[in-house]
């Protein structure tokens, strides 16, 4: 299960690897991140932009899209 957030966040990264990223007052460090896939639907709000998976060590996943404003974290998975 998960939720949607769809709000902005701020992110580290080394190069083209995501470490790091801030949302609710807080910075939450990437243990693993993975590209999961990139938008196809053309109704979906973030149609063609690369989404990661990123599993925090603070034992989260999280979905972030990498969009054209910057990014944005889209979900939460229990």
């Amino acid at each position: 299960m998960s939720k949607l957030y769809n709000q902005p966040v701020q992110v580290r990264t080394d190069g083209e690897t995501l470490t790091a990223f801030f949302w609710r007052g807080r910075w939450l460090l990437a243990e693993r991140c993975e590209r999961v896939y990139q938008r196809r639907d053309m109704i979906d709000p973030y149609y063609g932009l690369p989404t990661f998976r990123v599993k925090a060590t603070s034992g989260g996943l999280y979905d972030l899209v990498r969009a054209r404003e910057g990014w944005v974290l889209e979900r939460v998975w229990d």
